[in-house]
């Protein structure tokens, strides 16, 4: 083998290595390229960096992450940044205005729309995440916080989640009149022995926060609403200054309010089914 040690040897692109006399890529860092190192007198990328053509780049880098030699995508979202993540793997988050991509609560501590991510949203809470709501309750509907307080809608009282609702074993659940849905949820309790007037009627349904379909005891839905049941005995003239309005499911009679029924367990304790509505039997 020839020593390049030797003046008339020529290494070319190559160097000279003192201390063998063979010609080399390299025998210090400063021959290499940026971002290179000379290793065993041959430029190479080191820890952290990898080869894209002929030039090393950042493994942690957006833009070459983990052993990519193109940018992370960026799912072409106003106001996400791609990211690259622990183990090279491509990821995003939100900086500015209302991008709605998020992977972790963090990728939200800048969002207007709140700091906690919910199903790839930076949303303001969620049934499990109420913290920015304070003693008030989180409608799951909107994941926003509302002016109602927690533990403070009795049962057959309108609500959002079931946080709202003041009895341990009520739920905040969807009801129907007359075969139509209703626009708001109603705190219901469960069922464990026997369904009592008012709410003899069972009913199975999934609870607006999200809660298994259980079993409730509600108000005959055929013929009556819980808006309905919170106006009796209050004076009227007409059907319609009883129950929830634009529903005909309140009933005027003898000047004060009452509603629909078809037996006296429609009614309340002490009332009877007076042939088509409940009435005090005294």
């Amino acid at each position: 083998m020839r020593d390049c040690r030797n003046a008339e040897i020529d290494c070319g692109r190559f160097v000279c290595d003192p201390s063998t006399g063979r010609c080399v890529g390299c025998t210090k860092d400063s021959q290499c390229d940026a971002n290179q190192v000379c290793d065993e007198g041959q430029c190479s990328c080191p820890d952290g960096f990898h080869l894209c053509g002929d030039t090393c780049v950042d493994d942690t880098s957006p833009q070459t992450c983990g052993t990519r030699c193109e940018p992370c995508p960026d799912g072409e979202q106003e106001g996400v940044e791609a990211t690259c993540e622990a183990g090279g793997v491509c990821g995003l988050r939100c900086v500015a205005g209302d991008c709605a991509f998020c992977e972790k609560d963090a990728d939200c501590s800048n969002h207007s729309n709140g700091s906690v991510c919910h199903e790839g949203q930076c949303v303001e809470c969620t049934v499990e995440d109420r913290a920015a709501c304070g003693s008030n309750s989180c409608n799951p509907a909107t994941n926003t916080c509302t002016e109602t307080p927690v533990a403070s809608r009795g049962d057959c009282d309108s609500c959002a989640a079931d946080s709202e609702c003041r009895e341990p074993q009520s739920r905040c659940v969807p009801m129907n009149f007359s075969g139509n849905e209703l626009p708001d949820g109603y705190c219901l309790p469960l069922k464990f022995d026997t369904c009592q007037s008012p709410y003899p009627v069972t009913v199975t349904r999934r609870t607006l926060s999200g809660a298994p379909p259980e079993v409730y005891c509600a108000p005959n839905e055929q013929n009556t609403t819980c808006e309905a049941l919170a106006d009796r005995g209050i004076a009227c003239t007409e059907n319609a200054h009883c129950g929830l309005r634009g529903y005909a499911d309140g009933l005027c009679k003898l000047d004060e309010c009452t509603f629909a029924c078809d037996t006296n367990e429609d009614c309340f304790v002490g009332e009877s089914c007076c042939g088509l509505y409940c009435c005090d039997p005294n």
